[in-house]
């Protein structure tokens, strides 16, 4: 089995085929719960349409020096999306690709788990290994071309076709469920991938704005106030017993004379997104990354 011989093209199918059927699951369950679930040959199209896309950017990125290298990454990663999308229903975007470069190993450490560790060897190790094993069988430049050329005309035709026919399916998709697009796995993280490390150029060719050069410290005052803001990890607002939550959960802070604002709101989920937000003069509904980290805050 390992010892079989196969094409740079036949290998990129064959695990283009395996990350359609295993990444995709949360994916799929979603579509179901939807009314596109009426039209089962919209669903098993749409198995394929994702195939063909996912197969056509490997073949673009992949040759004889880098194939085996993206395929066993790009395994990796999505035996972790699997992971936490199946079991936890995260979505990979932008700003969780933000949050994940932005944890430490400490807290990366309490997210370990057997479930986790058997994601990884199931989905990640076992396939990478076979994927490592096998002798791929190079063409000269001319034969590869063409059969690439062969290959990616067949991609397309399958795509058009499909949308085609599924026209209106894949209209409703984009426009009563575009949502769903960021359960698409591993097509979508990567995409979040490319537009984090495209945000991180941006931000590093942007000038540095100081705001707040006219404010002065008054030495003269008899006053002075000390204040001490501590930060906290996430917390979902509406299971706060300070709150009116009816279980118990903030039980030692109770003991403590503290006021608890019920109509404050976040600036995002997640703490490489919200905390700077929290501190900029941008406000929420104007933050971003890009804009936030190139300007004095609080």
């Amino acid at each position: 089995m390992f010892s079989r011989k196969l094409s740079i093209i036949s290998l990129v199918l064959i695990v283009a085929i395996f990350l359609t059927i295993t990444g995709n699951v949360v994916f799929f369950s979603k579509i179901l719960d939807t009314s596109l679930s009426e039209n089962l040959s919209y669903i098993a199209s749409l198995f394929i349409w994702l195939f063909v896309v996912l197969a056509t950017i490997l073949l673009l990125i992949s040759n004889r020096y880098s194939a085996k290298p993206i395929l066993i990454i790009i395994l990796f990663s999505s035996a972790m999306v699997s992971y936490f999308t199946n079991n936890y229903g995260t979505i990979f975007d932008e700003n969780m690709i933000a949050n994940m470069m932005a944890t430490n190993w400490a807290e990366s450490i309490d997210l370990l788990s057997f479930k986790l560790l058997l994601y990884v060897v199931v989905l990640g190790v076992i396939p990478s290994y076979w994927v490592y094993k096998v002798e791929i069988v190079h063409h000269r430049l001319a034969q590869e071309f063409w059969r690439r050329f062969k290959v990616f005309s067949s991609l397309i035709v399958i795509f058009v076709v499909i949308t085609l026919v599924f026209f209106k399916s894949f209209t409703l998709l984009s426009k009563k469920y575009a949502y769903l697009r960021l359960y698409i796995n591993p097509t979508y993280h990567l995409y979040a991938i490319g537009q984090t490390i495209n945000a991180q150029f941006k931000t590093q060719r942007m000038s540095f704005k100081i705001i707040g050069e006219d404010a002065r410290i008054d030495r003269d005052s008899q006053h002075k106030k000390l204040v001490v803001m501590i930060v906290g990890e996430a917390a979902r607002a509406d299971r706060f017993s300070l709150n009116g939550y009816q279980r118990l959960t903030n039980s030692l802070l109770a003991k403590e004379s503290v006021l608890s604002f019920s109509q404050m709101s976040s600036c995002g989920t997640d703490t490489a997104y919200s905390l700077p937000c929290m501190f900029s003069s941008l406000g929420r509904s104007d933050y971003s990354h890009t804009q936030g980290k190139n300007m004095s805050n609080v």
